[in-house]
């Protein structure tokens, strides 16, 4: 208990807080909440999230540590985890067609595949590990978290998404080839970007540039490469 009390947001944030379980396949139907989820019981289909590391050792990649980290946003803001991240990014930024449940209406998702050609009997899985596996968005919304983040870099007035210290310090290493959310290949350094791989078989993958310039304006996303 001693050691879990030493964890940080900076460790969740970099994965290195020691915590175990890499990432979460997700449920059909029936999903258990997210602190079930972290204590294994009952009906989850993952082991119990516990620490398995010294906090700020080492860098092992923990779903488990972003879905403490989602439970703590829920405890200090009041408010479930996607009605947060509605308010603070989604809702911000423009990002219209990213949600962490899919409508019922909504007919135009990607479908799962085992292989290139096999595809999944489950149209859709839930995550209540929100944070760490259940973003349903599209190509041109992860493009205007890059987008918001470059112009962040690149306006000293903070009038951008973030100030221009907070950007510089989600791409500051933590350990090699990861900063805070992103890996941040070291060699080059300017990169950086995440992927995304869900069971059993949605992938995806963001890469920004953090020395592109832009005109210093306001955030505008009606230039954002438009794609779904």
């Amino acid at each position: 208990m001693i050691l879990v009390a030493q964890i940080t947001i900076k460790h969740l944030l970099s994965h290195t807080s020691g915590l175990s379980v890499h990432g979460f396949p997700g449920y059909v139907d029936n999903p258990p909440d997210a602190p079930t989820v972290l204590s294994g019981k009952n009906s989850v289909n993952t082991p119990p999230v516990y620490l398995e590391g010294l906090p700020g050792q080492d860098s092992s990649y923990s779903g488990g540590g972003f879905t403490v980290l989602q439970i703590i946003l829920e405890i200090i803001t009041g408010k479930g985890f996607p009605a947060v991240v509605q308010q603070l990014v989604f809702r911000p930024l423009g990002m219209n067609r990213s949600f962490y449940s899919l409508p019922k209406e909504e007919a135009n998702i990607a479908r799962a595949h085992y292989t290139g050609r096999t595809a999944c009997e489950d149209k859709a899985r839930v995550n209540p590990e929100q944070a760490a596996a259940g973003l349903w968005t599209t190509p041109t919304d992860l493009l205007k978290v890059v987008r918001a983040l470059q112009q962040s870099l690149e306006n000293p007035d903070n009038t951008s998404f973030l100030t221009q210290d907070l950007a510089r310090q989600m791409l500051t290493e933590v350990t090699p080839g990861m900063a805070l959310t992103w890996f941040k290949p070291t060699d080059p350094g300017v990169a950086f970007g995440h992927g995304g791989s869900n069971e059993p078989g949605w992938r995806c993958f963001v890469v920004g540039y953090a020395d592109t310039l832009f005109d210093g304006g306001p955030a505008r996303h009606d230039d954002v490469p438009q794609c779904s």
